[in-house]
């Protein structure tokens, strides 16, 4: 029987390899392999018989921070690819990576919606030395949204959908930031956030989502408090939308705990964020790296670098770009996330950018292993071929 291979440890799959002495050795542990890289796609559902009996708030979950900005579809005044990307693999790719939380922006654009990145700029938080190199456009850059649009709503519907149609997963989305830059003026930072009428065709939109979960407890339903083998009893994943509104736009009665609640049901989760968001200064800074790559503007970069980049971490690295910093982040922070827990204290999710390989999740299942256990262990396939923290 093949020996146990842990998830955190997949270099252990050659060695074991190396040392197998017969074919049926090789197939045992070519099968556990097998199992642990269809793992993130399918990890609640596997981990049944150890979260099972668990709830939101004692488990650890993994989420991505403006989930739906890996595609440009444009860029508004100091957008650019270093301000506006944030991931680099689209919701069906991070969703087999084990994300089971989702960050989603819409916006409005010509009409459609879009996931969204955008900072507001009112000109009082400009260093003198930006004001200086840029003096003549701040009419045109002050007062308004920067950033851009990402991926259409309907095609981050239609992968959720795919990947939930043969699993066992709970899907969170949180919709939050909802503009409509259509109707979008000057000086009015809330001024054009989605309407009632607006919001009931986002609304509309979102009801095409399959397996959304629905609770008799109404849109305040306490599902943090839900055992994952009870929003699971269906046999189904469970697919959620949490939406916070602006003032006045009421959740539509009619779609309220039929797979839509308030935003305010995910508070009594404790997040640990790795994600970093860009100062105005560092903003700037990349926007004019990825634009005019003239000696002029490289002198005006490095100007501003060294004159205020000593506020910023990551400037005088010469680190421009969210996807470049995050990367950066993720092997300095994701350790730390994990030895920094106890069984009593915790976080319930990690939220980054640029989810791109399988390391958050391995963070996930670390912390759950202390939760689980009380010490640090590993999440490993054992020679029973049962999963178990050891």
């Amino acid at each position: 029987m093949a020996p146990a291979i842990a998830f955190d440890s997949p270099e252990d799959v050659t060695a074991l390899l190396q040392a197998a002495k017969t074919a049926d050795e090789v197939k045992q542990i070519a099968d556990r392999a097998r199992e642990l890289s269809e793992l993130p796609s399918r990890w609640m559902e596997q981990l049944l018989p150890i979260i099972g009996e668990r709830t939101l708030e004692t488990i650890c979950v993994p989420r991505s921070h403006d989930a739906g900005m890996y595609l440009p579809v444009s860029y508004r005044r100091l957008g650019s690819p270093s301000t506006v990307i944030t991931q680099t693999r689209d919701i069906l790719s991070q969703l087999k990576l084990g994300v089971r939380m989702f960050d989603l922006r819409p916006c409005i654009v010509k009409g459609e919606f879009y996931c969204e990145h955008y900072s507001y700029i009112g000109g009082n938080e400009l260093p003198d030395v930006v004001k200086g190199a840029a003096g003549f456009l701040l009419p045109v850059l002050t007062g308004y949204y920067h950033g851009g649009e990402g991926a259409k709503l309907r095609d981050i519907i239609s992968m959720v959908n795919e990947f939930v149609k043969d699993r066992r997963e709970v899907v969170i989305l949180e919709i939050t930031h909802t503009f409509n830059f259509d109707r979008e003026v000057q000086n009015s930072e809330w001024g054009f956030e989605l309407n009632t009428e607006e919001w009931k065709r986002l609304t509309d939109e979102l009801c095409g989502l399959s397996n959304l979960y629905v609770s008799d407890q109404g849109p305040n339903c306490q599902v943090t408090k839900l055992k994952i083998n009870e929003l699971l009893a269906s046999g189904q994943s469970a697919v959620m939308v949490t939406t916070a509104r602006p003032g006045g736009v009421d959740l539509d009665p009619t779609v309220a705990g039929k797979g839509f609640y308030e935003q305010g049901i995910l508070d009594p989760l404790r997040g640990h964020h790795i994600s970093y968001t860009q100062s105005t200064v560092e903003t700037v800074c990349a926007f004019l790296y990825d634009t005019d790559k003239s000696i002029i503007a490289k002198g005006i970069l490095r100007l501003i670098a060294k004159t205020v980049g000593g506020d910023s971490p990551y400037l005088k690295d010469e680190l421009w770009s969210i996807v470049d910093v995050a990367r950066l982040r993720k092997f300095q922070e994701l350790p730390k996330v994990y030895q920094n827990v106890s069984a009593e204290e915790y976080p319930n999710l990690i939220s980054m950018d640029t989810v791109e390989d399988e390391m958050l999740l391995a963070a996930v299942f670390r912390v759950l292993g202390k939760v689980i256990t009380g010490r640090d262990a590993s999440l490993v396939h054992g020679e029973d071929g049962q999963w178990a923290f050891q």
